[in-house]
């Protein structure tokens, strides 16, 4: 009920306040959105991504495990 909210309000504020890259978990399409400076990015169950934070992987078909029911 809040992806509307954090794609349109939340992002763009984060983003003016100088935070380089947000990650929203669209629960609905079970997707991770990534967006920094270069764009937003979509990864989907069994994706593996490196956050930018060094040393730090997600993987997502962990990360989103508990959607697969449709919950």
């Amino acid at each position: 009920s809040t992806l509307r909210f954090d794609r349109e309000r939340k992002l763009p504020a984060y983003r003016r306040g100088g935070v380089d890259e947000v990650w929203i978990v669209n629960v609905p399409d079970r997707q991770l959105e990534v967006t920094d400076a270069l764009g937003t990015r979509v990864f989907r169950r069994g994706d593996r991504i490196a956050a930018s934070v060094a040393g730090v992987t997600v993987d997502l078909t962990a990360l989103l495990a508990d959607l697969e029911d449709g919950s």
